[in-house]
């Protein structure tokens, strides 16, 4: 089965806030594109009718007193405004082309809609003052004043001086055509009851549709104001364009704002991740920093409780595992020590046992008849029974310091004395074996410790070294103070020992001559005893091969004199 394509939180939630952003500039973009231009308009309208009402508000029949706010109106909302009475004669508009002459100027109507009959009003422009115009003044359309006058009319200058207005003549248009009228008499009774009417109608010059409205004003006339679709267009099509460059920057502006917050964002969740895959190599080293106060600090503060927990019980596990371990070692070792233990000690009471029952069995059915041949039995039953009590006391000691309920009667004591005393019990033995002895020690080494135990130390080293000297012959004993502590070393000439035996002769029953003849002597006890006083008392003990023996030591606690010194 194919699995999918991987995609990161990061690039999702990058490709989610980008899509968003893409989909709301869209559909603003839509919408705009789509609704603009009928709101415009409508806002056009809501306008319209405001500066209606205003007009409405501030006309009192006369065109030329409100001229400058018509005016004004007309440049800041950008419409035309036309004014006529009830008979539809002109009395105000603002498409009228301005001549000049002399600094003079004057209102004129375009030439198509100026017709016999009709009456003029012109409206003051710069301040209210209306100049003389000349025959030839240009007007819209190409237009003249002088097509004005062969047409019948006849050219008006008022003065307004102060209070004092006079004037010269009447010019005469009246509306009898167009759109405007056509608005107005279309809709004449909704106008007459006071009703504002929008229309779209077309401009004749120009053949462009415009946004008209018409209304009535409160002495009788007709108030009517249109501005150019076409204008509202451009404005909708240019917002339009603005609105694409600004949403396509907005897309832009938002796709970086949504990577960087999508790395801002997803930057804890991956140090997160990174720290549980190293929790799941069991590796609890790496902590999150919190430095939020919110769901994804929250997460941090539990994954770190929980590293540490989990480093705690593993921890606690791997030392549970350790020490099951070294109990299950020990146990493997224990029994196979028992093993040994058992064969060795049925080896080593087996053949004393065996001499012990056939001269007794020999002496029971006479055997021997004369008294030497008796007593020699005698005397190897003995000496049998004397190996098998030695045999079961050294068990019984060894057992006792092994068993971990053995305790030391220490005190202090004069170590060189002891080894004297010890050299005296074993002089006979050194005399029969003619036993060449060296004595190295210091005078008066006071030394704290089990004096039996050490003793049992320095007796079983000499026994040991008995055991095991060649023709030659020479035991050296040696004794001296290293620091604070007092080492007594026991040198015997003959074979040194393997070096893979080294460590195995502080065992049980261990003997270098795997046939455990009894011609070397010892039951092998000897040494475990050793290491087991030692390792009671703390000290350190060993063996070195030198070149022309072997030589066994043993260290105890140096002490002061002054103390309590016991007596043997």
């Amino acid at each position: 089965m194919k699995l999918p394509i991987k995609m990161s939180i990061r690039f999702r939630l990058f490709a989610a806030i980008t899509a968003l952003v893409i989909l709301f500039v869209s559909v603003a973009w839509f919408l705009n594109t789509k609704y603009l231009g009928s709101y415009y308009i409508s806002e056009r309208k809501k306008s319209l009718l405001m500066t209606g009402e205003h007009i409405v508000q501030i006309y009192n029949g006369d065109p030329g007193a409100i001229s400058l706010q018509l005016t004004n109106l007309e440049r800041t909302s950008g419409l035309a405004v036309m004014i006529l009475d009830g008979n539809y004669t002109l009395k105000y508009d603002s498409e009228l082309t301005v001549a000049n002459n002399g600094g003079q100027t004057l209102r004129v109507m375009p030439a198509p809609e100026i017709v016999p009959g009709s009456v003029l009003m012109p409206a003051p422009v710069n301040g209210g003052n209306i100049g003389k115009a000349t025959p030839d003044g240009a007007a819209k359309g190409g237009a003249s004043l002088s097509t004005a006058a062969n047409a019948g009319a006849v050219i008006v200058k008022k003065n307004v001086d102060g209070q004092n207005v006079i004037s010269i003549g009447v010019v005469s248009l009246r509306l009898t055509t167009g759109p405007q009228l056509s608005l107005l008499q279309d809709n004449l009774s909704a106008i007459s009851e006071g009703q504002p009417v929008f229309a779209v109608t077309q401009d004749p010059d120009l053949r462009e549709n415009v946004l008209n409205l018409a209304m009535r004003l409160s002495n009788g006339d007709f108030l009517l104001m249109d501005i150019p679709i076409a204008v509202i267009q451009d404005s909708v099509a240019i917002a339009n364009r603005f609105f694409l460059y600004t949403g396509l920057l907005t897309i832009l502006i938002g796709s970086l704002a949504a990577f960087m917050f999508s790395v801002r964002f997803t930057k804890p969740i991956l140090e997160l991740s990174n720290i549980a895959r190293k929790m799941s190599g069991l590796d609890f080293t790496v902590k999150y920093k919190v430095s939020q106060n919110d769901e994804l600090g929250e997460l941090g503060r539990s994954i770190n409780l929980l590293s540490d927990q989990l480093d705690q019980s593993i921890s606690q596990l791997k030392a549970n595992n350790r020490q099951l371990l070294l109990d299950i070692e020990r146990e493997h070792k224990l029994e196979e020590t028992r093993k040994e233990f058992i064969s060795s000690v049925s080896h080593e009471l087996k053949t004393p046992i065996a001499l012990i029952q056939g001269y007794a069995e020999g002496l029971q059915d006479n055997v021997v008849e004369d008294e030497e041949n008796k007593n020699y039995y005698c005397g190897v039953i003995i000496d049998e029974a004397d190996r098998m009590d030695k045999l079961v006391k050294d068990l019984l000691s060894l057992f006792q310091l092994e068993s971990g309920y053995f305790r030391l009667e220490k005190s202090v004591f004069d170590i060189t004395s002891l080894i004297d005393r010890v050299l005296g019990k074993c002089a006979p033995i050194f005399k029969s074996q003619s036993i060449h002895l060296q004595v190295e020690k210091d005078d008066n080494a006071f030394v704290e410790g089990d004096p039996a135990r050490i003793e049992q130390v320095v007796f079983n080293y000499i026994n040991n070294a008995l055991n095991h000297l060649d023709e030659r012959g020479l035991l050296k004993i040696s004794q001296q103070s290293i620091g604070n502590k007092v080492r007594v070393a026991v040198f015997n000439s003959g074979e040194t020992i393997p070096t893979e035996s080294m460590e195995e002769i502080w065992r049980s029953f261990y003997k270098i001559d795997k046939a455990r003849t009894r011609a070397q002597g010892g039951s092998g006890l000897g040494l475990s005893i050793v290491r087991a006083i030692q390792e009671l008392h703390g000290n350190d003990y060993g063996v070195i091969n030198l070149e022309d023996g072997v030589m066994f030591w043993f260290e105890t606690d140096a002490a002061d004199p002054r103390e309590e010194v016991s007596s043997f």
